[in-house]
C-alpha cells in the first residue's frame, strides 16, 4: 500500500528514497529507511513525462511499447 507524502520520514543527511523522488510515493511509508524530502516530486515526474512526449512528437526518441 502506498501512503501519502506527509507520512514519509524526513531523514536529513540520509540518502533520498529514489522511488519517492520519481513517483511521489513510497511503499514502505513511515518504515522506509531513506529520506523523503519535503518537495513535490510528482511535479518533476510530470514535467519529465511532458518533455518525453515533446521529444517523441518531434522524432527525437521512440516511445512505442515502452510502457510510458
Amino acid at each position: 500500500m502506498m501512503v501519502e507524502s506527509s507520512e514519509y520520514p524526513v531523514r536529513p543527511g540520509i540518502k533520498d528514497c529514489q522511488f519517492y523522488l520519481r513517483t511521489g510515493r513510497c511503499g514502505y511509508g513511515e518504515n522506509c529507511c531513506y529520506n523523503h524530502p519535503k518537495i513535490k516530486p510528482t511535479v518533476y515526474f510530470d514535467e519529465a513525462i511532458r518533455i518525453r512526449e515533446i521529444l517523441a512528437e518531434f522524432g527525437f526518441i521512440h516511445t512505442e511499447g515502452d510502457g510510458l
